[in-house]
């Protein structure tokens, strides 16, 4: 069993991932600062929920701020940095509190472990970093990146401060490209989230453009078995630096991802379709092939079952959600 870092562990995803890591038997240190970008009493619960686990230590503090002493007397092996303001939409207007969090904050938390002499890490990273273009499939090359927010920058400034220490330092290193991750525990400031409350109250929703907008919808129990396999990988090999694409490999349009959701609800939606943002990618789509070849990753959740899933979940827990 190893000992492993979660930096973000209130998130959505942070917490999912320490909790599979603590029923498979990990330690986990999770770091987080607890931000009020949504409703902090979310991650107080979430944190409160990982805390039952003995094996489970947790550190309330922004990384940008975090020594070598925080990290306690125990080696750890490796860290998984989740940690992030994220959003596309909100970035625009507050670039430098992204850069703040999202760059410098990366940079001193690699500067803690290179201290510590935690020389493994898995980043998550975003399918914002990718440029438009068309309906292709991403694929993980450097000259497909052009990112269209703040956001998005952030990630792949991320990216690159991260390959900087596998170079000077030698860290081990992963750089795991997130799409649209969904499911239970999923942020009420996401567009599924905010789509289901609307339509369950009866309340329009906004689209941007016309609905025809593609995303690659991945299941958070598929991107938890990414980032299992992504630590399998480093603590079994040396020497290991690359840059993988997590998603389902099959974009839906918005407007179908809207009709699933009715479908659950039994509730027709009422739409407002406005003008897109130029920040606001028109599709989104993984290519997935190298994270099939290196981390035998394949996404066992379809749409219609992952939707199903999650408008269950959501009508059970939404009301301690409010915010």
């Amino acid at each position: 069993m190893k000992r492993i870092i979660v930096t973000g562990c209130a998130g959505f995803i942070g917490s999912s991932v320490s909790k599979e890591l603590l029923v498979q038997g990990h330690s986990v240190l999770g770091i987080d600062n607890l931000s009020p970008y949504y409703n902090i009493n979310i991650k107080k619960s979430n944190v409160f929920d990982l805390k039952s686990s003995k094996k489970f230590f947790f550190l309330e503090k922004d990384i940008n701020y975090l020594t070598v002493q925080d990290l306690g007397s125990q080696k750890w092996d490796l860290c998984i940095h989740l940690a992030a303001t994220p959003g596309v939409l909100p970035s625009l207007n507050r670039e430098k509190e992204y850069h703040e969090n999202n760059v410098k904050g990366t940079s001193k938390l690699l500067a803690i472990l290179n201290q510590a002499g935690i020389k493994k890490i898995i980043f998550a990273s975003s399918s914002s970093v990718y440029k438009a273009n068309g309906v292709k499939l991403f694929q993980e090359n450097e000259n497909e990146t052009a990112p269209l927010s703040p956001y998005g920058y952030t990630k792949l400034k991320g990216e690159s401060l991260i390959k900087d220490y596998h170079k000077k330092f030698g860290f081990d290193v992963l750089i795991l490209r997130l799409f649209s991750v969904y499911g239970p525990k999923l942020r009420p400031d996401l567009a599924l989230f905010k789509f289901a409350t609307s339509i369950l109250e009866n309340k329009p929703i906004t689209v941007y453009g016309d609905g025809s907008s593609q995303r690659d919808y991945t299941n958070i129990k598929d991107v938890i078995k990414g980032i299992l396999s992504a630590i399998h990988l480093m603590v079994e090999n040396d020497s290991v630096q690359d840059t993988i694409n997590i998603g389902n490999g099959n974009p839906i349009k918005l407007n179908v991802l809207i009709e699933l959701i009715e479908k659950e609800l039994k509730v027709t939606a009422k739409i407002n379709y406005i003008e897109s943002k130029a920040a606001e990618m028109q599709f989104t789509g993984a290519d997935i092939s190298k994270a099939k070849s290196i981390l035998s990753y394949k996404p066992d959740v379809d749409i219609k079952e992952g939707i199903s899933d999650f408008i269950q979940w959501f009508q059970e827990n939404r009301k301690t959600y409010d915010s």
